[in-house]
């Protein structure tokens, strides 16, 4: 039996699409739509097929790993076939076993310098192979698809592996002799769910997901592969950081664009390399509310200095979150956020030790609280305190009032 996602995993599934194409409840596009768009998006051909691809691998990359790995190495070693008797008539001379009794006919009717041979053949092209073969030709394919030209490392190894085991098995095993079929019937389904070996049934899984996940042009189906699979390349860390970023906008939203405080504009970004901010509120009084992710936005060189003066390179140790609110008046006030996917007592402390190293570190911008804060997915016990020097917090009760408040108590018009 799963364990059921987290809380936070289903506030990211819900909320990023919205996050990063704000209109996409509105409306569902048509694939031939939708490649347009990330065709111009992404500057690169075929953007919505890759997307498309990863999100089937991710979504099911057990039953990839288990078919190509173990279910299909193992179906070959004794995979069924028809036996078939091929007669051959040779003239002059002749290989292969004799059949006599035909031979003998013809040479009675007078034809003596012809042989008749006959030879056992195995033909492996049953309905349910077929059906084997167009779904490991299919993952090969997309596999190849998916990870030309890219560099190999972190949820891409795996894929990479299974593309060089699917290719084996392709063009040295007893599969080359099973005929791809131009088109999946009943017929083959049929036979697939009657056979014997687990590979079978699970082909016929994997056939299906494919129907409807790479190949169908139903623009619900495309929609549901792509949200069920497209954050899962991502660490489960990272998604946790979205996560506390994606309610941070929304509580901010909430608080800021009411009615009592009308004109405030909200402004989303890609998050991409090379960005800025991710969001940003806008007043026409001139004040704003602008937060950052994994971005070294403050400046602080004294540690980058010695780190490199010690170890040869730059740390590259930056805040999660970066919140900078600026009143209409133009003053600065600074926040960072430090966020860790954990309960453990260990991590947490971790978390608190590198708050308090950015709130040394980033000293001149951080004057006014709340200037550091924690967010952790659990194991904090105490209140959250705007006069600790570093405000902590867990997923539960994530976002606090008194932050929300602390963080725009000076840009109300």
């Amino acid at each position: 039996m799963q364990p059921s996602p987290p809380p936070w995993e289903a506030t990211l599934r819900a909320g990023l699409p919205g996050w990063l194409l704000p209109d996409s409840a509105r409306q569902s596009l048509a694939p031939e739509q939708a490649a347009r768009f990330l065709d111009r998006l992404t500057g690169q051909p075929g953007a919505l097929s890759l997307l498309r691809s990863a999100s089937f691998f991710i979504a099911h990359g057990e039953e990839v790993s288990r078919f190509v790995e173990d279910e299909l190495p193992d179906l070959i070693t004794g995979l069924p076939a028809r036996t078939r008797v091929e007669q051959r008539t040779w003239e002059g001379g002749f290989h292969g076993r004799l059949d006599i009794r035909a031979t003998q006919r013809l040479h009675h009717a007078g034809q003596r310098t012809q042989f008749v041979t006959r030879a056992r053949q195995r033909d492996f092209a049953l309905p349910e192979n077929e059906l084997v073969k167009s779904v490991a030709v299919r993952i090969h394919d997309a596999l190849k698809d998916l990870l030309t030209g890219r560099r190999v490392s972190g949820w891409l190894a795996p894929l990479a592996e299974r593309l060089q085991q699917v290719r084996e098995t392709l063009l040295r095993s007893v599969l080359r002799e099973v005929p791809t079929p131009v088109r999946i019937t009943g017929r083959h389904r049929g036979a697939a769910r009657s056979a014997g070996h687990v590979a079978y049934r699970t082909a016929t899984a994997l056939q299906r997901a494919i129907e409807t996940g790479l190949d169908s042009r139903d623009r619900e189906e495309t929609a549901r592969l792509v949200a069920a699979g497209a954050l899962w390349p991502i660490r489960p860390d990272r998604r946790f950081e979205l996560a506390v970023l994606l309610r941070l906008v929304r509580a901010l939203q909430t608080h800021l664009m009411n009615d009592r405080s009308a004109g405030w504009s909200l402004e989303l970004g890609l998050i991409q390399s090379g960005r800025s901010d991710v969001a940003s509120f806008r007043h026409p009084s001139g004040a704003s509310l602008s937060i950052w992710y994994d971005q070294g936005v403050l400046k602080g060189d004294k540690r980058k200095e010695l780190v490199k003066h010690i170890m040869g390179h730059a740390s590259k140790q930056r805040p999660d979150l970066t919140v900078r609110a600026v009143t209409a008046g133009g003053r600065e006030m600074w926040t960072v956020v430090e966020i860790k996917q954990s309960q453990r007592r260990e991590t947490l402390v971790q978390g608190i030790n590198e708050a308090l190293l950015y709130v040394h570190e980033y000293a001149p911008a951080l004057t006014t609280p709340p200037r550091a804060v924690l967010v952790a997915e659990g194991g904090i016990h105490g209140s959250f305190d705007l006069g600790n020097i570093v405000a902590a917090t867990s997923w539960s009760e994530w976002v606090p009032p008194a932050l929300l408040k602390a963080l725009t108590a000076d840009l109300q018009p």
